[in-house]
């Protein structure tokens, strides 16, 4: 079954998609990418959650959806946890025995960073992560360019999904730091699992390699031709099925 429902959190309503089955114990919180939303591959994310006796929220992290936080200049680690927790207080509401996190891309580092206050989540799945956001955008922009961004309080993000450009505030790069797996990874303890390509454009796959030994319980699967969206030409399947072997357990 499905459900569209709305929760209030302090920064305003948060939107999530609720796709539930009977009996299940678990839910798993789906958590996008940066300009994205709960509409795009969280939907068959949360279909195979399903599959496997899972339920599964599928929530927007800022009104590039349904919820209220605006993208231009609410658009910060610091206040999509403040979503992932309103979730999080909604899904103990009601009464589930374990909750997990899925993130992807940028979203894959807020649910890492939810994580590092949150020790009761049971798993911590991270599709394409950004793994330390400095070293992201400096690679990703150039060290000047960051630089100049971070001058100006303000950068023009394109995304390729809407093909249009935002005007968002700078401070979204600087307020990741604190949140590096670089620098964190040894705390989150719970069983984690990263799934990457070696063909993936945005984030560099090489990021993962380096920072997964320094996990105490986690494990990076590797897809060799995936893009970021970890499509092997148009392909989805051995993501999928990763996350099936995850969650399967």
């Amino acid at each position: 079954m499905e459900e569209k429902i709305f929760m209030t959190g302090e920064l305003g309503k948060v939107c999530g998609v609720l796709h539930t089955i009977k009996g299940a114990k678990e839910i798993v919180i789906i958590i996008h990418g940066l300009s994205s939303n709960k509409d795009t591959s969280a939907v068959q994310t949360a279909q195979i959650l399903n599959e496997l006796g899972i339920d599964a929220i599928r929530i927007d992290l800022d009104n590039q959806g349904e919820s209220e936080l605006d993208f231009q200049t609410g658009i910060s680690i610091p206040n999509y946890i403040q979503q992932v927790e309103t979730t999080l207080n909604y899904c103990k509401a009601q009464r589930y025995k374990e909750i997990s996190l899925i993130g992807t891309s940028y979203g894959g580092l807020v649910a890492f960073a939810t994580v590092l206050s949150h020790p009761e989540i049971k798993r911590l799945l991270m599709r394409a992560p950004v793994v330390d956001y400095e070293e992201h955008a400096n690679w990703l922009y150039g060290k000047e360019k960051v630089k100049e961004i971070i001058k100006e309080g303000f950068m023009e993000y394109y995304s390729p999904k809407k093909k249009t450009s935002f005007k968002i505030n700078a401070d979204f790069i600087t307020k990741s730091y604190p949140f590096s797996m670089k620098k964190n990874a040894d705390k989150v303890k719970i069983p984690t699992l990263i799934i990457q390509g070696d063909n993936d454009e945005q984030v560099n796959y090489k990021d993962a390699i380096k920072v997964i030994s320094t996990f105490p319980n986690a494990e990076l699967k590797l897809i060799q031709g995936a893009d970021h969206a970890l499509s092997v030409n148009g392909d989805y399947s051995q993501g999928q099925n990763v996350l099936r072997d995850f969650f399967g357990k």
